[in-house]
């Protein structure tokens, strides 16, 4: 009796739950976004009520120190792993929405969007709605690609956005 139908089938079903595992973080990262972009309008809206409470005193925070203090800590990270999920959180879910909605929906893997979320520091400004929507056309095919191999195709576009 041959054994290796059934290794095979194990094989298929392993890929294929690994598979769903990869979608799933995906998902749990577009959570985490959205997690952190409340926190962080819940934050400027206390900062809000404070000031108009108390007045602005000499040691106030600026909001967006104030959310980086709250998140540090919850994540687990520094100040400045904070201020890069903050901004990972910011170009998910109000730059770059129709990325965002791909990564919630596990099309654009985990990887992929960090990647991406690394260069949209550099894109040309007065560009986000055309980048936001060819990324994502683009991005759910970038799941093998590397880091390097993003940030080129990445430059690409900002230059084709903006030549100058």
């Amino acid at each position: 009796m041959d054994d290796t139908a059934g290794t095979g089938s194990a094989v298929r079903d392993l890929l294929a739950a690994l598979a769903e595992v990869e979608r799933e973080e995906a998902v749990l990262l577009s959570r985490k976004a959205v997690l952190v972009a409340r926190i962080a309008e819940e934050v400027a809206q206390r900062q809000i009520v404070e000031e108009k409470a108390v007045g602005k005193g000499i040691f106030s925070f600026a909001t967006r120190e104030a959310v980086l203090l709250e998140l540090g800590p919850a994540l687990g990270v520094s100040s400045r792993g904070a201020e890069a999920m903050l901004s990972f959180a910011e170009d998910m879910t109000t730059n770059y929405p129709r990325l965002g909605a791909k990564l919630a929906a596990g099309e654009v893997t985990a990887k992929t969007a960090r990647y991406v979320g690394n260069t949209l520091g550099l894109a040309p400004t007065g560009s986000r709605e055309e980048l936001d929507a060819w990324l994502a056309v683009q991005a759910p095919r970038w799941r093998t690609h590397t880091a390097r191999k993003i940030e080129h195709l990445m430059e690409a576009q900002y230059l084709r956005l903006d030549p100058e």
